[in-house]
């Protein structure tokens, strides 16, 4: 389109727009203006929250030259900024803790995402920074067209030559087969696309030129896991599809009788099995619910392990592993609570010991004291007996002592007494 040099306000305008790709087309356009503003230096702060459920508070954001972000990490884990250069020392966030960065250079824009063990786990968010003053342009005022463009090309026709169709395969092995196709009609043939169960291509979603033809390398895989689906014969259709009548062409395959051994871990069943039937499990507990979602739901494709200890590869769609990793991190964060808990009690049984300890501490200190008045009383006791004691000896010994002079002055001999009268 071309460029609109002037849009006052309430001001409309009609423009043609050209589409210069003949591919289909499904996103967002972006329509940029360009301002005059005098915004000026406010050096404010601003929050954003980054929550492991619910991301970040806020994704793309415009700071004015000066302005500074402080990321607050709510996770229940530390977590690591990832942007086009570290924003402070490791870029990591401990938990329960936040960072900031202040921006001071203006026209610069780019985007950033939040990890957790390596996982990405938000959006990716712009940050722009705009001038104080000047001709600026702001992301926020951008206007956005969501288009959906459904390129249909001309029809045409293709032939296609598979030279073997019948194909005998032992478990764990491939075969490797050509096949050609050709446009045979009048117009370019589109994207064209070959689909087929076992099946990979050295190419695929290519163009073909009126009356051109291209070879092509495929490689053949059985998918078998158990013994049981040996010494079986399997139809497989190939498609191939684009601008032009779908074509479709069926291959028989025979799979030999192999036995298939599984592992002491799996209880005899192969890893296959062991899935299958780990899928049909009625599970209740919520978490093992998603982890049962994680591993049933989606494309899934395991390619088991055979007797002679060759390796075992799977390949998950991006969302069972976003399952797998809300999963782990669910389990982790209830670990976490639960040891916080248990360190929660352990201290606060601590802190109890420790209180019946200083008032045991107390007590005794306590009942050492009443001893020591106890044992201060009876020695009290023990003088006032000895000293009463002694009292009562001596008052005996002083009314011994008179009464014994008074007995003996009337025991005297008559005889003195008769001579004092003659």
């Amino acid at each position: 389109m071309t460029t609109i040099s002037e849009l006052a306000a309430g001001m409309s305008i009609n423009i043609s727009v050209i589409i210069v790709n003949d591919n289909d087309f499904n996103g967002i356009v972006k329509l940029k203006g360009f301002y005059i503003s005098n915004l000026g230096q406010n050096f404010q702060t601003h929050n954003i929250n980054v929550d492991y459920t619910s991301g970040l508070s806020e994704c793309d954001k415009s700071l004015v030259e000066g302005d500074t972000i402080n990321w607050i990490n709510l996770v229940s884990d530390d977590i690591q900024i990832f942007a086009p250069y570290p924003l402070w020392t490791n870029s990591i966030i401990a938990e329960g803790s936040s960072a900031s960065k202040q921006f001071v250079i203006p026209g610069e824009s780019f985007s950033y995402f939040f990890k957790r063990n390596g996982f990405t786990f938000t959006p990716t968010c712009t940050i722009t920074i705009l001038d104080d003053s000047g001709l600026i342009t702001n992301p926020i005022y951008d206007a956005s067209l969501s288009l959906d463009i459904k390129v249909i090309n001309p029809e045409t026709n293709v032939t296609v030559s598979v030279p073997i169709e019948n194909y005998v395969i032992s478990v764990f092995t491939n075969a490797e087969g050509i096949l050609s196709i050709t446009n045979s009609g009048n117009k370019i043939a589109k994207n064209v696309k070959l689909t087929a169960d076992w099946f990979s291509f050295n190419s695929n979603n290519f163009d073909l030129e009126v009356g051109q033809t291209k070879g092509l390398i495929y490689s053949l895989s059985p998918q078998i896991f158990s013994t049981n689906d040996t010494n079986k014969s399997y139809s497989k259709i190939l498609t191939v599809e684009g601008n032009f009548p779908t074509y479709s062409h069926n291959f028989t395959i025979n799979v030999p009788y192999a036995v298939i051994a599984g592992t002491n871990s799996s209880g005899g069943l192969t890893g296959s099995e062991w899935i299958e039937l780990f899928c049909k499990q009625i599970i209740t507990d919520p978490y093992g619910i998603e982890f049962q979602k994680a591993m049933c739901v989606g494309k899934t494709i395991v390619i088991g392990q055979n007797t002679d200890g060759s390796n075992i590869s799977v390949d998950y769609t991006a969302s069972e592993v976003r399952s797998w990793f809300d999963f782990m991190f669910k389990e982790s964060d209830k670990n976490e609570e639960f040891q916080k808990w248990v360190k929660e009690n352990y201290d606060l049984q601590g802190n109890l010991i420790s209180n019946i300890s200083s008032s045991s501490v107390a007590i005794s200190q306590k009942v050492d004291g009443i001893e020591k008045k106890q044992n201060n009383l009876r020695e009290s006791q023990m003088i006032l007996f000895i000293f009463v004691l002694a009292l009562i000896v001596v008052g005996l010994f002083f009314a011994y002592q008179r009464l014994f002079s008074k007995t003996k002055r009337i025991d005297a001999p008559r005889g003195s007494l008769l001579e004092g009268y003659q």
